[in-house]
């Protein structure tokens, strides 16, 4: 046998060998035991490798479709990634895989109401409850339920004038979500609709008397009396806010102000009270009073008509001895040592800031500062020391997105954060693509992204497609040399022996001149080609398209290409570059909801009146208890437990009074 043949079946025996040896790992790989499969896929998760996770776990489904924990462990890596609407099919096809298996609706739930889709939350626990018989679906479902309501800042409505309510869903954590719903008035003669949103309602009265409103949600109604009433008072309030401390025996006029619903001034028989303090008025009944101070300290006025209070605060001393009143922002409470109504000059006494629970203390404000919590503080004058303590949660949120293949992995599976906490982003492209860029709130081209959580960002991850290379079959017949060939030797022994002269040289082709297509975006966006590439012949015709991203739009080319049209073409007869121009939408201004509502027996005075207010608006909101009752705190979209407070508007807000019953001591 010939050595070439020999050589050629040896070669092909150890060809189908090693095919062999593959296919056996490859099917030893496919059919790995699933639990240290699934104790991979865990470990991947847990370690933040959310890429490998899913690869892990999508093998588990190729053997087990309805292995409950690999699902739900694929669902969640596709959240970490913020691949929201992957998870959302995963946990789909597990309901329709096993109908029956509660935990899959449970988490597709919770994926819905993150969204603040509280109505697709609803219908896949009701589809649950249905299917499963679960109690805990059950329960789940009820807790939803009964944390829907109709809210406003007050059930009474003047005539003529109309009052905004709306549909609310509460969540675990106070938080106020409105909910689209479909309104009605049940006695249209009382009352009508005048004019709704998909998240509220205007209800005007038309004659005097009481209906109900009905809000429906799916299967969910809920209603709410309202009275129609001729006049409804909307403030109450002092004229004179500020002045400066009264002597012991002085005495200072005192006024209100009341105005009803059309912000029209009012005369009231208000009632009038010496809450806290030595001291007496000269009306308890009426517009106006005078206040005469017997004793040194913070005195406190109060003025009510019918569910309507507020307070005005007053300090009594003298040039001996000052008073201290403390303040606070957020939760908590400031304690004085020694505890007394005023402190002579020179003396010092200690203040303490007491944060309530899941709240820190962050600095002071007013006449003292520093972020020790504890100060000492010698008198001098009256001091005003305000504790300003923050909530214990997360506080800016992170928005990631892509354009092309690719994956953004996290260092941190959260939507939102803390103040100046990192979080790391990585761009991982898919094979066959480079990543190019971030864009959106940040603007790098390194793959690997540090940010800081001092504010809410927004980022966008950008990968294109690589460029196609020369066709390889063309390579090997470049790499092919006629030495290569065993009759090129006899050949060329031929040729010389009959002409010693060399042969011609082939005539030479002109070489094409190749030019460079460079393209750039200013804003956010990206630029398409056809045909694709970098470099082109001389003379070929490249078309250039513009595609704003979401929340931008195409302005105009520059550089070598002019133009507002989306789609040029660019003639490649020299090195062109070409930049597209994007500039975010402008948006009308936005229009942002107030509501505010009150739990126990009190009522809420806006510094301004309405409910529809231009985002940014700043806003005064107090609070006054009624009589026999005290107020507790702010609820919904923040939380406080100051009277008064100022909320600067950027969204939809929902705010709550929380008055509670004061408890009597029996002698």
């Amino acid at each position: 046998m010939k050595p070439n043949k020999l050589i050629y079946i040896s070669g092909s025996f150890v060809a189908l060998f090693v095919i062999a040896f593959l296919i056996f790992i490859f099917t030893q790989q496919k059919s790995i035991d699933p639990s240290q499969l699934e104790f991979l896929a865990n470990q991947s998760y847990e370690q933040g490798d959310f890429e490998s996770s899913i690869e892990q776990y999508l093998l588990l489904l190729e053997q087990d479709q309805k292995n409950v924990e690999a699902r739900i462990g694929l669902a969640n890596s596709y959240i970490a990634l913020a691949q929201l609407e992957e998870a959302e099919r995963v946990f789909l096809e597990g309901t329709e895989l096993i109908p029956t298996e509660p935990q899959f609706y449970i988490f597709l739930s919770t994926l819905y109401a993150n969204q603040s889709n509280i109505i697709s939350a609803l219908s896949t626990l009701e589809k649950g409850v249905t299917n499963t018989n679960s109690t805990q679906l059950q329960s789940e479902y009820n807790n939803y339920v009964n944390n829907i309501g109709i809210y406003a800042d007050h059930p009474l409505i003047q005539k003529g004038v109309p009052r905004e309510f709306g549909l609310i869903w509460i969540d675990s954590m106070d938080r106020y979500i409105p909910i689209e719903a479909e309104w009605e008035i049940v006695d249209g003669q009382i009352a009508e609709i005048n004019e709704s949103t998909t998240t509220h309602v205007s209800v005007q009265g038309k004659e005097l008397g009481k209906t109900k409103i009905l809000a429906t949600v799916g299967t969910i109604t809920r209603e709410l009396e309202v009275e129609i009433k001729e006049q409804v008072i909307e403030s109450l309030d002092f004229v004179q806010k500020e002045f400066s401390s009264l002597l012991i025996g002085e005495t200072v006029e005192l006024s209100v102000i009341a105005e009803d619903a059309k912000g029209e001034a009012v005369e009231l028989p208000v009632d009038w009270v010496v809450e806290h303090g030595d001291g007496s008025l000269s009306e308890t009944v009426g517009m106006a009073s005078s206040y005469t101070a017997e004793k040194d300290g913070i005195h406190v006025i109060t003025i009510s008509y019918e569910d309507l209070s507020t307070s005005l605060e007053i300090r009594v001393g003298d040039e001996k001895n000052k008073t201290v009143l403390t303040k606070t922002i957020g939760e908590g409470s400031v304690s004085i040592s020694p505890q007394q109504g005023s402190y002579p000059v020179g003396y010092e006494i200690t203040i303490e800031a007491i944060p309530a629970a899941e709240w820190s203390f962050s600095h002071w404000e007013g006449d003292v500062s520093g972020t020790n919590r504890t100060l000492t503080i010698d008198i001098q004058d009256h001091v005003t020391a305000i504790a300003v303590f923050t909530k214990d949660s997360n506080a800016y949120t992170l928005r990631v997105s892509k354009t092309g293949e690719g994956e953004v992995i996290r260092s941190s599976l959260q939507a939102s954060f803390s103040h100046n906490e990192t979080v790391t982003l990585t761009a991982s492209p898919k094979s066959g693509w480079t990543f190019s860029r971030w864009t959106g709130d940040i603007q790098s081209t390194n793959p690997r992204l540090q940010l800081n959580m001092n504010q809410d960002y927004q980022v966008r991850a950008v990968f294109i497609k690589n460029e196609s290379t020369t066709d390889p079959k063309e390579d090997k017949k470049e790499e092919s040399s006629p030495s290569e060939n065993p009759n090129t030797k006899d050949n060329n022994k031929k040729d010389k022996s009959n002409n010693d002269k060399p042969a011609p040289p082939a005539p030479s082709q002109p070489e094409k001149r190749q030019f460079t297509l460079s393209t750039s975006v200013s804003g956010d966006g990206n630029i398409t080609r056809n045909p694709s590439g970098q470099q082109f012949d001389e003379g070929v015709t490249v078309t250039l398209t513009a595609q704003p991203n979401s929340g931008w739009e195409f302005v105009r080319w520059s550089g070598d290409g002019s133009g507002t049209s989306r789609t040029i073409q660019v003639t490649m007869n020299g090195n062109k570059q070409v930049q597209a121009v994007f500039q975010r939408v402008q948006e009308e201004p936005k229009t942002v909801s107030l509501f505010t509502t009150v739990l126990g027996s009190g009522s809420i005075r806006q510094s301004q009146s309405g409910h529809q207010f231009p985002a940014g608006t700043t806003i005064t909101l107090t609070a006054t208890p009624a009589e026999g009752y005290r107020f507790v705190g702010w609820r919904g979209s923040l939380s406080n437990n100051n009277r008064e407070i100022q909320i600067t508007l950027q969204q939809d807000t929902i705010i709550q009074a929380y008055f509670e019953k004061e408890e009597t001591e029996i002698d």
